[in-house]
């Protein structure tokens, strides 16, 4: 007789313990879940449990797993290189049609920029210095993906970020560069230029080109050190 599992009481504490170990082995086992019957993996379960002569011997039991493991892995690979290559074609794709805009230079390197205006049109280049790879600045800034997820914005925070011109990625360094103190940029980075095939963390998938608003709000000039007088 088949048993609706649905129904099953879970109220005594070997019950509770019964399930919950349940709970535990699914989980642990939940990536290759496309890959169960579940009716030959309760079998497999219940002789176990009872004794019952099993119908894998251990090493052809070793040998199913790792051919099973062995292609989902496979498999997911190819999903993430496929992925990977949308999103560097839809990156190239976007700066390719982005740099056909007028207020949109291109450098050498394939960094895009664009310096944004105030409500009376007057662009906001900024005055004084820019900044070298040596010194300090203060910004605000966010960073978006070019879909427009917002991954990292100070202005949220609600306070400017400071740090060395040589502490961030590559198109950030290049960038902050071109600007000067009260300038407001806007920066179109190639995946290249940013975290590359590596990514950062969930919300930047590898390969990804980067979108960052950002505001030069100061810089502290590093002062070379003084050389020694000579006797």
């Amino acid at each position: 007789m088949k048993v609706d599992l649905s129904k099953v009481t879970v109220t005594t504490d070997k019950e509770k313990f019964s399930y919950a170990a349940g709970l535990d082995m699914a989980n642990s086992i939940m990536q290759f879940k496309d890959e169960l019957t579940l009716q030959a993996f309760f079998a497999g379960f219940e002789a176990t449990i009872v004794g019952r002569d099993t119908k894998l011997t251990p090493e052809q039991g070793k040998e199913a797993i790792e051919k099973t493991i062995a292609a989902v892995r496979a498999k997911d690979a190819a999903k993430k290189d496929s992925l990977n290559q949308i999103i560097k074609v839809a990156g190239e794709k976007f700066l390719a049609e982005n740099a056909k805009r007028p207020e949109v230079k291109t450098t050498a390197s394939g960094l895009q920029y664009e310096i944004l205006k105030d409500s009376t049109g007057f662009e906001l280049i900024g005055v004084g210095d820019s900044p070298a790879i040596e010194d300090e600045i203060t910004v605000h800034y966010s960073g978006t993906t070019i879909d427009g997820k917002e991954f990292d914005s100070s202005y949220k925070r609600g306070e400017p970020a400071t740090f060395g011109v040589n502490r961030v990625i590559p198109g950030w360094i290049e960038g902050l560069q071109l600007m000067k103190t009260g300038g407001h940029f806007k920066f179109y980075i190639p995946q290249n230029l940013a975290y590359g095939e590596q990514g950062a963390g969930r919300d930047i998938p590898p390969f990804s080109a980067l979108i960052f608003d950002v505001e030069l709000l100061g810089l502290s000039k590093t002062v070379a050190p003084e050389e020694p007088a000579k006797k």
